[in-house]
C-alpha cells in the first residue's frame, strides 16, 4: 500500500483500494497466510534460548490456546496490555497468568504509519516486575 501511495492510486493505507485488493472474502491480490504449529515455534523459541510470550491474544481469541499452553508449562508469559484487550478480557489473561505462573507483558503493537488502528509508542508496557522475570528467565536459559 505504501508503493500504492506514492504512486497516487491510493490516499490510505486501510481505504478502499486496500479493501478491493486484499480482503479476505474477494480482494484480488489476496494471498491466505500459513503459519507454522505453535508447538514447533515456541520449542524453536526455548532452543535458541529465548522467552516465550504469546502476543495479542484478544485479537485473535486465543484464550483457550493460552490456557492449553499455559497448562502443558510450554509458554512463559502473556501479552495482557494491548489495545485489542477490553478490561475483562486483560482480567481473564492475567488470571491464566497467576493460575499458571506467566509472565505478564504490554506492548503497544507500534508500526507507525502500518497500523489499521492508531497506538501511541509505549501506550502499553511491561512492569519493572515482569521485565526483571524476563531477564531472569532468559539468563537461567544460558
Amino acid at each position: 500500500m505504501r508503493a500504492l501511495i506514492d504512486y497516487g492510486y491510493a490516499l490510505e493505507f486501510y481505504g478502499d483500494l486496500d479493501r478491493e485488493l486484499f480482503n479476505p472474502e474477494v480482494g484480488s491480490c489476496y494471498v491466505e497466510r500459513e503459519y507454522p504449529d505453535v508447538n514447533f515455534v515456541i520449542d524453536l523459541i526455548h532452543t535458541a534460548k529465548g522467552v516465550a510470550v504469546m502476543a495479542h491474544p484478544a485479537q485473535y481469541d486465543n484464550m483457550e490456546l493460552l490456557e492449553e499452553l499455559a497448562k502443558k508449562g510450554k509458554i512463559d508469559g502473556v501479552e495482557v496490555g494491548h489495545y485489542s484487550a477490553d478490561e475483562s478480557y486483560r482480567r481473564q489473561l492475567s488470571a491464566i497468568a497467576e493460575k499458571y505462573g506467566l509472565i505478564e507483558t504490554g506492548g503497544s503493537d507500534f508500526h507507525g504509519l502500518y497500523n489499521s488502528v492508531p497506538t501511541h509508542l509505549g501506550s502499553e508496557t511491561t512492569t519493572k516486575e515482569n521485565l526483571d522475570r524476563i531477564l531472569k528467565l532468559a539468563a537461567s536459559m544460558k
